[in-house]
Order: C-alpha cells, then sequence, then structure tokens
C-alpha cells in the first residue's frame, strides 16, 4: 500500500473511521488509540502466487490508523526464529473516507512477514 498525506475534507470523520476499525474482524488485536491520518491510498491486494490482484483501489481518500505496540496476531504469517513476542508489532486499518467502508488491515512485526485482510 502506498499513501500520501491530505488535508482535504472527509465526509466520514476519524472517529467515524475508528468505529469501522473496532468493529472489524481483528478489533481484539487493536489496542489504545491509534495514530488517524487522512491520505490518498493506492493499494493492490495480491495473492501470493503473484496473480491478478484481489481488489485495487487507486488514489482513494481514506483513513489510515495505526495501532501501535500491538500483540503478535496468533498464527499469523511467517514467523521467523527471531520473531518477537512482545507488544511490539503495528496494526494498520485503512478506512474508506467517503462512504466508511473497510478496506483492509495488516499488522507488521519485525521479523514476521505482514498479516493481511480485505474486505
Amino acid at each position: 500500500m502506498r499513501y500520501h498525506l491530505s488535508n482535504e475534507q472527509a465526509p466520514v470523520s476519524a472517529a467515524q473511521a475508528r468505529g469501522v476499525a473496532e468493529s472489524a474482524p481483528y478489533a481484539s488485536l487493536l489496542t489504545g488509540t491509534p495514530l488517524s491520518q487522512l491520505a490518498r491510498i493506492t493499494d493492490d491486494d495480491f495473492p501470493p502466487d503473484g496473480g491478478t490482484p484481489a481488489h485495487h483501489d487507486e488514489n482513494l481518500l481514506a483513513w489510515v490508523l495505526t495501532y501501535r505496540n500491538t500483540s503478535p496476531a496468533p498464527g499469523g504469517g511467517q514467523r521467523a526464529s527471531n520473531m518477537t513476542t512482545t507488544n511490539d508489532c503495528d496494526f494498520v486499518v485503512v478506512v474508506n473516507a467517503t462512504d466508511g467502508s473497510l478496506v483492509t488491515g495488516f499488522q507488521s512485526c519485525p521479523g514476521q512477514m505482514s498479516v493481511t485482510s480485505t474486505s
């Protein structure tokens, strides 16, 4: 996912986007207050075999919510032998700032490939 920050007006507020994120299937992993950034995103959800993207979002106005210091998702991604078990992962949730729909969510941990969830 690539994004650049935006200073546009969004129909969906940061608080509404947070409500969407915290209602997502992985909400139990989201802890604390997220860093909320309004941005224009481009996102391709590529399957593991490198085929055609499952979805493509180009220049979409969205809220990018970053939850810091989250616990690693159980069984998520491929774990390296040196993977941490402490709460130093980031979980990023992207919510469409125009219609409030969940775009994607993924977790990034040291020594772990990203866990990605799309809707």
